[in-house]
C-alpha cells in the first residue's frame, strides 16, 4: 500500500491530541473551502486524508454526503466518534477504495504533498471523480510566510535526512509548480487562491501539545525523545507568545479547485 503504512505508524501516536487540540486549528480553513464549493445539496464528497474528521463534520452540516478516508487507524477512531452521519474507510490515498467517476468533489488537506507517490494519488482522485467533479487541493504555501515552519526547521536536526529525490516539505505551493503536478493527473487549475489560518491557543501548554501532535515532531520524539523535542518546541512557542498569554501562529495556505482537462 502506498505511503499508507509509514503515514499510520506517524499519525497514531498522537491521534488524541491531533484531533482535539491542533486539527480544529484548520477550521477557517476548511469553513473557507466550503464557503468556495457551495452547498452540498447531498452531492458527493470524499475527503482524502479526513484525519480526525473536523472537516467531514462541518461538510456534512453544509449538505454534503460525506466519504472519509484515512490511514490511521486512531484517528479514524477519533472522527467515528465526532461523528456518525459519514462513512469513514481506512486506506490509501493511491489505492482507493472508491468506484470509479462516483464522486462530486473529492477535499485533500494537507494530504496530497506527504503522498508517497503524489501523482499516483492525483491520478486516483481523477480517476473517482465524474466528468464534471472538482478536485479541492490544499496544501501549505510559502514556507516564509508560516510561523509552523519555525517548528520543522527545529524538528530538522532530529529527523533521518530526506531522500535526495524527495520532494521538499513544503512543495509544491506556487501555481506553477501545482499546475504541473495536477496537470500530470489530468486536471486543470480554476482557481487558485493564498489564504491566511491564525493558530491561536489558550496558553503556552496548549500550543505545545498541538504543536507535538504534528507528524514531524511525532516522528522526532520517536527518534531522539519527547524531553529534547519538547524543549523545541516550547522556543518556538515563546516566539509566538501574546502579551494576553495566549500563542498565535499565522499560516500560509494554498487553496486549489481543479476541474477534469477536456
Amino acid at each position: 500500500m502506498g505511503s499508507a503504512i509509514y503515514q499510520r505508524e506517524i499519525w497514531g501516536l498522537a491521534a488524541r491530541d491531533w484531533a482535539d487540540l491542533q486539527e480544529p486549528m484548520m477550521i477557517s480553513v476548511y469553513d473557507d473551502v466550503l464557503r468556495r464549493l457551495g452547498p452540498g445539496n447531498m452531492r458527493s464528497l470524499l475527503d482524502a486524508g479526513c484525519g480526525s474528521g473536523v472537516f467531514c463534520t462541518r461538510a456534512v452540516d453544509h449538505g454534503w454526503n460525506v466519504t472519509g478516508l484515512d490511514a490511521t487507524p486512531q484517528l479514524l477512531d477519533r472522527a467515528r466518534r465526532r461523528t456518525s452521519a459519514v462513512n469513514f474507510l481506512e486506506g490509501d490515498l493511491e489505492v482507493l477504495p472508491i468506484t470509479s467517476q462516483s464522486l462530486d468533489v473529492v477535499t485533500g488537506f494537507n494530504a496530497y504533498q506527504y503522498a508517497g507517490d503524489q501523482r499516483a494519488a492525483l491520478a486516483e482522485a481523477h480517476r473517482v471523480l465524474s466528468e464534471e467533479g472538482q478536485l479541492v487541493f490544499v496544501t501549505w504555501g510559502d514556507p516564509a510566510g508560516s510561523d509552523a515552519t519555525r517548528h520543522y526547521e527545529r524538528m530538522i536536526p532530529f529527523l533521518p535526512p530526506r531522500p535526495a529525490d524527495a520532494p521538499p516539505v513544503y512543495a509544491p505551493w506556487t501555481k506553477e509548480d501545482v499546475g504541473e503536478l495536477v496537470g500530470s493527473a489530468g486536471f486543470v487549475i480554476q482557481d487558485y487562491d493564498v489564504v491566511q489560518s491564525h493558530w491561536l491557543y489558550r496558553n503556552t501548554d496548549h500550543a505545545v501539545r498541538a504543536l507535538l501532535s504534528m507528524g514531524s515532531a511525532v516522528r522526532a520524539a520517536s527518534l531522539v525523545g519527547l524531553d529534547i523535542v519538547t524543549e523545541a518546541t516550547k522556543d518556538v512557542v515563546h516566539d509566538c507568545l501574546r502579551a494576553d498569554g495566549r500563542v498565535l501562529l499565522t499560516n500560509e495556505f494554498v487553496i486549489v479547485i481543479c476541474t477534469k482537462r477536456p
